[in-house]
Order: structure tokens, then C-alpha cells, then sequence
């Protein structure tokens, strides 16, 4: 969200709730934002949310954006509380009519998929196309989303290096994913960690690797 627009580009995640919220935010911003601007910052409306079956397509995004920005560290699940500033959830329904209209913007001439990894690389490669590659970490995630095995990164590589395009991915920081994609370029940074932090200690630092074709 936060490059310089492209002549075209397209986001591709597999999360059918994600890819919806998105749509509806390309089109229904209006409509989201008459959703989303007096919902309440309370348990019982969070986990209510969580339950509400036979809604829209519109309805299922403003739970989403709803869920996502007020649960803690974004799992959608658990209901985010603040310990200073007078508790409460941390996200006010303000805030996310803000998100919901800023994407709105950047989001324009953008085509959303939900295509599988393989399928979106086969679909859009060319020579001129970048491809970002943001896939689960191998051997442990910092959030609730399943891991990576080292064969299905293997997996990745493989098809990036046959490309006709150009590819950066960002993994953790391991010697397998090291090993895996020997010969490339590796650009190490640290990221703050808050997920499952307890509110008392300073959020823990872990590494991730920046690759690219050497």
C-alpha cells in the first residue's frame, strides 16, 4: 500500500474475508463507511460480530475491517484491549473510516485475486512484472496463520528462478530458507514482534531477510 502506483498492479491472498473486504472497499466505500462509523469499541459487539450469519458481502467487510482493527495484533479473534489512555478496545470507529476511505483511494485501477500462489505467477508473469512474495514463515510464525515447510519454500524458489519477471520475497531469517535460496541476494532487517506480548515487556525483535536474484 505504501509503493508509488504502477502502470498496473494486483493484489493476490487467499483469504476469502480479506479479498472481500478489499473489493467492497474498491467499490462500496460509501457504503462501508455508513456501516463502520457508529459501531461501538466493546466486547460484547466484538464477539457478536464474530457470530452474525446471512449478512451482505458489505455487512461480512465491516465485521471484517471491524474485527481486524479492534482484535489484538489483528487475529480477528481476540478482543484487543489498551491499558492506558482509559482502556477499551485500541481502534476507534473513527480510525477505521479513515483506512476505509484512504484505501479506497489507493486501491483504484487495482484488480483483487484470489488465485492460488502458483496460479497468479503462471497468470501475470512477464518481463516487465515485479512480483512481491510475502509467504509464511518456515518452522515457526510470529502470527496465527500455519507455517511453511521447507519443501513448499523450496517450491517457490523453483518457480521464481523460471520466471520471465522479477521477484523479491521476504521470509524469517533461518538457515534453511538461507540454504534454500542460495546464490541470492539477502537483505537482513529486525521487525518489532507484539503478538502474545503480555502488555508488561518491550515488544521482541525478530529477523527477516529481504531476497532477490543476485
Amino acid at each position: 500500500m505504501a509503493k508509488p502506483r504502477s502502470k498496473g498492479e494486483v493484489v493476490n491472498d487467499m483469504d476469502g474475508e480479506l479479498v472481500n473486504a478489499l473489493r467492497q472497499i474498491q467499490h462500496h466505500p460509501r457504503e462501508l463507511r455508513r456501516q463502520l462509523r457508529f459501531v461501538c469499541n466493546s466486547r460484547e459487539e466484538f464477539h457478536a460480530r464474530k457470530a452474525q450469519p446471512g449478512l451482505t458481502e458489505t455487512q461480512r467487510a465491516a465485521s471484517y475491517l471491524y474485527l481486524n482493527n479492534i482484535s489484538f495484533s489483528g487475529d480477528n479473534n481476540s478482543y484487543g484491549v489498551a491499558r492506558s489512555g482509559g482502556g477499551g478496545a485500541v481502534t476507534p470507529s473513527s480510525r477505521i473510516v479513515r483506512q476505509v476511505l484512504a484505501l479506497h483511494a489507493r486501491l483504484e485501477r487495482v484488480s483483487i485475486e484470489r488465485l492460488d500462489w502458483q496460479r497468479c505467477i503462471a497468470l501475470y508473469d512477464a518481463p516487465d512484472t515485479l512480483f512481491f512474495c510475502d509467504p509464511p514463515y518456515i518452522g515457526g510464525n510470529v502470527r496465527s496463520y500455519a507455517a511453511w515447510s521447507p519443501a513448499q519454500v523450496q517450491q517457490l524458489r523453483d518457480v521464481l528462478h523460471a520466471i520471465k519477471g522479477r521477484w523479491i520475497v521476504t521470509l524469517n531469517d533461518s538457515p534453511e530458507v538461507r540454504a534454500i535460496f542460495t546464490g541470492c541476494r539477502f537483505t537482513r532487517i529486525e521487525r518489532s514482534n507484539g503478538f502474545r506480548n503480555d502488555g508488561k515487556t518491550k515488544a521482541t525483535a525478530y529477523p527477516e531477510i529481504i531476497i532477490t536474484p543476485a
